[in-house]
């Protein structure tokens, strides 16, 4: 059996390297920061926000309460209606907790979308605006500032975590 070298150097067997854990897919310690201008959301959605992007390595992989969803869904609404209004900005008015509600609430969405995907339900862009209640152009929706500001979000929060 040949050893092989990691990242760093280090001789490992290919067992050895089959087992261990990439860094990006291992939890952190900690909780998830709250600037203070989003203090007022630390009560509810500390622990959700902590468990999606800190303790879990797939940010699906974790359980919400009802209110939980429902604060994460009004706030991301409420993000992109004030993005679409700040798309001259080189981050479209974006922080690291709204990139980061952007990027759960598509998440959760997703999961309804992979469940009503044999019903019609459409592309998976489509459904994601639909689900925010944004505009689709089929077929030109990778130009509108909407899919723009997704982009930028899942961007922002993928370099951070």
């Amino acid at each position: 059996m040949i050893n092989v070298t990691d990242a760093s150097g280090k001789f490992h067997t290919p067992t050895e390297l089959s087992i261990q854990a990439e860094p990006e897919m291992s939890s952190h310690s900690g909780l998830y920061q709250f600037a203070d201008i989003h203090i007022a959301h630390r009560e509810l959605l500390e622990s959700v926000m902590t468990q999606a992007f800190l303790a879990q390595p797939i940010i699906g992989n974790i359980s919400i309460t009802g209110e939980q969803h429902e604060r994460i869904h009004m706030l991301a609404e409420r993000t992109l209606s004030n993005a679409r209004r700040m798309t001259h900005l080189n981050n479209m008015g974006l922080d690291s907790f709204t990139s980061d509600v952007i990027v759960l609430a598509t998440v959760l969405a997703l999961r309804k979308w992979n469940e009503s995907a044999s019903d019609g339900s459409g592309t998976f862009w489509e459904y994601i605006f639909n689900q925010f209640a944004l505009p689709f152009e089929y077929g030109n929706y990778a130009n509108c500032s909407e899919y723009k500001i997704f982009r930028e979000a899942i961007h922002s929060s993928l370099l951070r975590h």
